[in-house]
């Protein structure tokens, strides 16, 4: 049920849509035998009756240390600095008081991004997102709850991070992507393209940019800061920015499982 080092985005909403699958998810864990850490909501009273009303018998799990509900402005307190490391050695002191011998394994949940958007510090935010899926040598599976606002204010850097750093992204209305990888991001670029400009000419300016800058599909995905420039370079700020804007929306699509961007 859990892949080792199995990492997850899923999208929720400020009106609690995305939190249902969540916590169907942790009801199924349980069951099965897995921990939970759940760190995804800050307010920890709440957060507990929430997951109760989703049909979790709480009451059980609570106290055999099955399930643990943490504040999340507690865990990520924004008032303090968020440095990647310190985040990824926290949540490593949660994974080392798992008894493995009594759990299959551990599902974490958390929700960093509340906390970093408020600082204006993405930069160290898709650094631990990067970091914190290759961790663990026991089996664990992390996810990481993004709000549809924050998802919606990301520029094509980021949004190509959230991707490379997630084996699957989860929409708000449950439904699960597994396909967002490497390959997905290019079909999403040559859309963009495609829409932005005209019909079938994606194939001709990435291969102009291959030739011209050395920007192959790769380095796209590696490095998209770079992808970026070049593109500003071929078609000129102005178009470069319309064909952005379209390969952003295309994205986002993906992410939020739907076409409200």
């Amino acid at each position: 049920m859990i892949e080792q080092n199995c990492h997850a985005a899923c999208i929720v909403d400020l009106d609690g849509s995305g939190f249902s699958a969540i916590y169907s998810r942790i009801h199924q864990y349980l069951l099965k035998g897995y921990a939970v850490a759940y760190v995804a909501e800050d307010n920890t009273a709440t957060a507990i009756q929430n997951i109760k009303n989703s049909g979790v018998d709480v009451d059980h799990f609570l106290p055999t240390g099955a399930l643990q509900v943490i504040d999340r402005d507690l865990y990520y307190n924004p008032n303090k600095e968020l440095e990647p490391q310190k985040l990824l050695d926290q949540f490593s002191k949660i994974v080392t008081q798992v008894d493995f011998q009594k759990f299959k394994g551990m599902l974490g949940i958390g929700s960093a991004g509340p906390a970093f958007f408020q600082k204006g510090k993405l930069e160290p935010l898709l650094e631990y997102e990067h970091k914190i899926g290759k961790r663990f040598k026991v089996p664990v599976e992390i996810i990481c709850c993004y709000r549809s606002n924050d998802i919606r204010q990301l520029e094509f850097s980021h949004l190509v991070s959230v991707i490379t750093s997630h084996a699957y992204v989860i929409t708000s209305e449950g439904t699960e992507h597994k396909g967002l990888n490497s390959d997905a991001i290019i079909s999403f670029i040559a859309a963009g393209i495609n829409k932005s400009l005209c019909a079938n000419i994606s194939d001709i300016i990435l291969k102009t940019l291959e030739i011209a800058y050395g920007i192959k599909k790769e380095r796209i995905i590696s490095q998209p800061r770079i992808f970026k420039n070049a593109l500003e370079k071929a078609l000129g700020i102005t178009s470069s920015r319309i064909v952005l804007a379209e390969i952003e929306n295309e994205i986002r699509c993906a992410l939020l499982g739907d076409n409200k961007t």
